[in-house]
């Protein structure tokens, strides 16, 4: 199951209190080119907001591919209400919940 949702509703926090039942599918290194020290969790938190991170080339097709991937899985999946991933989501008919 997919559930996407608006930033600070509390994807993150819900993933961390409950990781057996939910998994937080960040976009953030699959939308942007990352330098090795943004890699752990609180830099790519941190560097949600910056205007000059570099846009990976295969955004969005690299995170659809790991989303549908990863969809098979048995924990919720958690992701941003991104309108590209969503619409591809709909074109593809997979099912998701918009919070």
């Amino acid at each position: 199951m997919i559930i996407a949702g608006f930033a600070g509703i509390g994807k993150s926090s819900l993933a961390a209190m409950n990781p057996e039942k939910y998994s937080d599918f960040v976009a953030i290194p699959y939308k942007y080119i990352l330098e090795p020290e943004d890699q752990p969790e609180e830099s790519r938190e941190a560097k949600k907001a910056d205007p000059f991170l570099p846009m990976h080339p295969c955004w969005p097709c690299n995170y659809l591919n790991a989303l549908i991937h990863r969809n098979n899985d048995s924990r919720v999946l958690l992701i941003p209400s991104d309108y590209i991933v969503l619409g591809y989501l709909r074109m593809e008919d997979i099912p998701y919940i918009l919070v």
